[in-house]
Protein backbone atom coordinates (compact mmCIF):
# COMPACT_ATOMS: atom_id res chain seq x y z
CA UNK A 1 0.00 0.00 0.00
CA UNK A 2 1.11 3.57 -0.56
CA UNK A 3 0.73 6.14 2.22
CA UNK A 4 -2.56 7.48 0.84
CA UNK A 5 -4.09 4.03 0.95
CA UNK A 6 -2.75 3.58 4.47
CA UNK A 7 -4.39 6.85 5.54
CA UNK A 8 -7.69 5.65 4.11
CA UNK A 9 -7.34 2.35 5.95
CA UNK A 10 -6.61 4.15 9.23
CA UNK A 11 -9.70 6.31 8.69
CA UNK A 12 -11.90 3.28 8.06
CA UNK A 13 -10.45 1.46 11.08
CA UNK A 14 -11.35 4.41 13.30
CA UNK A 15 -15.00 4.94 12.47
CA UNK A 16 -14.41 7.24 9.51
CA UNK A 17 -12.27 9.73 11.47
CA UNK A 18 -8.62 10.30 10.62
CA UNK A 19 -6.78 11.42 13.75
CA UNK A 20 -3.12 12.49 13.83
CA UNK A 21 -2.34 10.26 16.85
CA UNK A 22 -3.71 7.22 15.01
CA UNK A 23 -1.59 8.05 11.96
CA UNK A 24 1.58 8.39 14.05
CA UNK A 25 0.85 5.14 15.91
CA UNK A 26 0.41 3.32 12.59
CA UNK A 27 3.49 4.96 11.06
CA UNK A 28 5.77 3.73 13.86
CA UNK A 29 5.84 0.41 12.04
CA UNK A 30 8.92 0.65 9.77
CA UNK A 31 7.22 -1.62 7.22
CA UNK A 32 4.57 1.02 6.41
CA UNK A 33 4.76 3.62 3.67
CA UNK A 34 3.79 6.25 6.25
CA UNK A 35 6.89 5.53 8.30
CA UNK A 36 9.09 7.33 5.76
CA UNK A 37 6.88 10.43 5.90
CA UNK A 38 7.91 11.19 9.50
CA UNK A 39 11.05 12.41 11.20
CA UNK A 40 11.89 9.80 13.81
CA UNK A 41 15.07 11.48 15.08
CA UNK A 42 13.69 13.13 18.24
CA UNK A 43 16.33 15.88 18.29
CA UNK A 44 15.66 16.92 14.71
CA UNK A 45 11.90 16.57 15.17
CA UNK A 46 12.03 18.77 18.27
CA UNK A 47 13.93 21.49 16.39
CA UNK A 48 11.44 21.39 13.51
CA UNK A 49 8.56 21.58 15.98
CA UNK A 50 10.07 24.64 17.66
CA UNK A 51 10.41 26.30 14.24
CA UNK A 52 6.75 25.50 13.56
CA UNK A 53 5.83 27.01 16.95
CA UNK A 54 7.80 30.15 16.08
CA UNK A 55 5.94 30.43 12.76
CA UNK A 56 2.63 30.10 14.59
CA UNK A 57 3.62 32.84 17.04
CA UNK A 58 4.70 35.16 14.24
CA UNK A 59 1.54 34.44 12.28
CA UNK A 60 -0.99 34.99 15.04
CA UNK A 61 0.51 37.70 17.21
CA UNK A 62 -0.77 41.14 16.29
CA UNK A 63 1.41 44.12 17.14
CA UNK A 64 -0.08 47.51 17.89
CA UNK A 65 2.09 50.19 16.34
CA UNK A 66 2.85 53.59 17.84
CA UNK A 67 -0.19 54.94 15.99
CA UNK A 68 -2.36 52.26 17.63
CA UNK A 69 -2.86 50.55 14.27
CA UNK A 70 -2.77 46.77 14.13
CA UNK A 71 0.14 45.43 12.10
CA UNK A 72 -0.61 42.22 10.21
CA UNK A 73 2.04 39.87 8.91
CA UNK A 74 1.98 37.83 5.73
CA UNK A 75 4.19 35.10 4.34
CA UNK A 76 4.75 35.53 0.63
CA UNK A 77 5.45 32.40 -1.38
CA UNK A 78 8.66 33.97 -2.70
CA UNK A 79 9.92 34.36 0.87
CA UNK A 80 9.25 30.72 1.68
CA UNK A 81 12.19 29.73 -0.50
CA UNK A 82 14.66 31.45 1.80
CA UNK A 83 16.07 29.43 4.67
CA UNK A 84 13.25 28.87 7.13
CA UNK A 85 10.88 31.19 5.29
CA UNK A 86 9.90 34.58 6.57
CA UNK A 87 7.14 37.07 7.20
CA UNK A 88 6.60 40.69 6.21
CA UNK A 89 4.26 43.33 7.54
CA UNK A 90 1.21 43.92 5.40
CA UNK A 91 2.17 47.60 5.23
CA UNK A 92 5.53 46.71 3.65
CA UNK A 93 3.85 44.38 1.16
CA UNK A 94 1.27 46.99 0.18
CA UNK A 95 3.95 49.60 -0.59
CA UNK A 96 5.62 47.39 -3.21
CA UNK A 97 3.85 46.71 -6.49
CA UNK A 98 5.67 43.39 -6.93
CA UNK A 99 4.90 42.16 -3.42
CA UNK A 100 1.30 43.36 -3.67
CA UNK A 101 0.88 41.41 -6.91
CA UNK A 102 2.41 38.33 -5.25
CA UNK A 103 -0.06 38.66 -2.38
CA UNK A 104 -2.95 39.00 -4.84
CA UNK A 105 -1.80 35.81 -6.64
CA UNK A 106 -1.75 34.01 -3.29
CA UNK A 107 -5.20 35.36 -2.42
CA UNK A 108 -6.56 34.06 -5.73
CA UNK A 109 -5.04 30.63 -5.08
CA UNK A 110 -6.58 30.67 -1.58
CA UNK A 111 -9.96 31.57 -3.09
CA UNK A 112 -9.67 28.69 -5.56
CA UNK A 113 -8.94 26.27 -2.69
CA UNK A 114 -11.86 27.70 -0.67
CA UNK A 115 -14.20 27.30 -3.64
CA UNK A 116 -13.10 23.71 -4.26
CA UNK A 117 -13.46 22.79 -0.59
CA UNK A 118 -16.81 24.47 0.13
CA UNK A 119 -18.57 24.60 -3.26
CA UNK A 120 -21.16 22.04 -2.17
CA UNK A 121 -22.35 24.15 0.79
CA UNK A 122 -25.35 26.19 -0.34
CA UNK A 123 -24.93 28.43 2.70
CA UNK A 124 -21.65 29.71 1.24
CA UNK A 125 -22.85 30.14 -2.34
CA UNK A 126 -22.91 33.94 -1.97
CA UNK A 127 -19.30 33.91 -0.74
CA UNK A 128 -18.16 31.76 -3.67
CA UNK A 129 -20.06 33.99 -6.11
CA UNK A 130 -18.44 37.10 -4.62
CA UNK A 131 -14.98 35.55 -4.94
CA UNK A 132 -15.66 34.58 -8.56
CA UNK A 133 -16.89 38.10 -9.31
CA UNK A 134 -13.81 39.59 -7.68
CA UNK A 135 -11.48 37.40 -9.75
CA UNK A 136 -13.37 38.31 -12.95
CA UNK A 137 -13.33 42.02 -12.07
CA UNK A 138 -9.59 41.85 -11.33
CA UNK A 139 -8.93 40.46 -14.83
CA UNK A 140 -10.75 43.39 -16.44
CA UNK A 141 -9.26 46.19 -14.35
CA UNK A 142 -5.77 47.59 -14.77
CA UNK A 143 -3.30 46.98 -11.94
CA UNK A 144 -4.22 48.55 -8.64
CA UNK A 145 -2.14 51.47 -7.46
CA UNK A 146 0.14 50.90 -4.50
CA UNK A 147 -1.01 52.64 -1.36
Amino acid sequence: MDYKEELEQIRKDNGGVLRPRDVVAFAKDPDTALNGRFEWDDGLAAERFRLWQARELIRVIVIVSQTNQEVSRVSLEDDRGIEGGGYRTLDDVMTSQAMREALLRQAKADMNRFEAKYASLEELAHVVEAMQATKTERKRKPRLAVR
